[in-house]
């Protein structure tokens, strides 16, 4: 009798001895948008991909029973507000991890966010964006890859004389020393190379100079002044097939650069012609623009929450940052998308602008 009361006094023993997985009370993620300001409408559309994410990933607010709390901040296209919100996020929200739609945002806040070791998830394209913060993951194309795929495509369409306007900032340089060094080893040759001020807006010297160089392609690399020099392109009568980037797509682009202006322009994206997300996208937000924007933020959303996902994530803000900073693949609504050193493998794009609206390339 006593050996089994012994036995029985064991095994209580070691049940309540057994170790409890420890998990945070709350997942904080942080998210700074683009709210107000010149780009809102960037932002506008960002948010609707972060609310698909967070419908899809996250039902009822949590991550395996864990409540999910979004911390939303607004960049105001300002690197000072963009430090305060992100100050905030962390000294007050105390969140686990931050995400950015731009550069212009992402990179003032490397440092910081290193050194408070918060993971930054980034639609970004800066080469300095993971260099500059060991914890940082890019949901975007490196340069060094768009450059690549541009590249080939003024070969593939048979341009021999390029010429390349980019905007004064970290990303389009480093995109534009790319897209050179590619377009020659392509055999295309680079008859002018310009960099432009933010505050640029009259192109007219700029224009007149590729139009003497007699360029065939175009390389229009100027976000938020795209649009105005595509306008003053045509209006010029200057010739040769522009390319551009997917910010050409925004509303305000299209509007500054006119539909009839814009016929025949093609830009480069992230392959966000998803079929499953689109119809998710069109459901919620039925007779809303459909744009890159969208899905770009719907992913790095669906990044963060599907790495808060895995067991061993949710034990403490180390392990957390851990699981966000080596995730290696995120399932989507249309299939799984892998990563590689912190880096998401998309697929790029190309489309033509036809009466207003952007098509495939063909």
């Amino acid at each position: 009798m006593r050996s089994l009361l012994f036995q029985v006094f064991l095994v209580l023993v070691l049940l309540v001895s057994r170790p409890v997985r420890a998990e945070l009370p709350e997942i904080r993620i942080g998210f700074i948008n683009e709210l107000t300001g010149p780009v809102a409408s960037l932002g506008a559309v960002c948010a609707s991909g972060i609310e698909i994410a967070m419908n899809t990933y996250a039902p009822g607010g949590q991550v395996q029973g864990i409540p999910v709390r979004l911390v939303i901040g607004d960049a105001r296209d300002d690197v000072g507000a963009t430090l305060s919100e992100f100050r905030r996020m962390v000294d007050l929200e105390r969140v686990h991890a931050v995400a950015s739609i731009r550069s212009k945002s992402a990179i003032p806040i490397n440092p910081l966010a290193e050194k408070s070791k918060i993971p930054v998830l980034g639609v970004v394209g800066s080469p300095e964006f993971l260099k500059t913060n060991k914890y940082a993951v890019r949901i975007f194309a490196s340069p060094e890859r768009q450059a690549r795929f541009e590249a080939d495509l003024a070969k593939r369409q048979g341009k021999r004389r390029a010429a390349i306007v980019m905007l004064e900032d970290e990303f389009t340089a480093a995109l534009g020393r790319n897209l050179g060094a590619e377009l020659r080893s392509s055999g295309v040759d680079v008859v002018y190379n310009e960099t432009v001020l933010p505050q640029e807006t009259d192109f007219s010297t700029v224009i007149s100079r590729v139009k003497r160089n007699g360029a065939d392609a175009v390389y229009a690399h100027l976000l938020t002044r795209t649009g105005l020099f595509v306008r003053k392109f045509r209006e010029l009568g200057a010739e040769g097939q522009i390319y551009a980037w997917y910010w050409i797509q925004q509303p305000e682009q299209m509007q500054a650069a006119g539909e009839s202006a814009l016929e025949g322009l093609i830009f480069s994206e992230i392959d966000s012609d998803k079929p499953r997300f689109k119809e998710a996208y069109h459901a919620s937000y039925p007779g809303k623009e459909y744009n890159a924007a969208a899905y770009l933020c719907y992913v790095t959303m669906a990044a963060a929450l599907q790495a808060a996902a895995a067991p061993d994530a949710r034990a403490s803000a180390d392990t957390l940052r851990e699981a966000i900073t080596n995730i290696r693949e995120v399932s989507l609504l249309d299939g799984p998308v892998a990563f590689k050193d912190r880096e998401i493998q998309f697929e790029l794009a190309a489309r033509r602008f036809v009466r207003g609206k952007a098509e495939p390339l063909d």
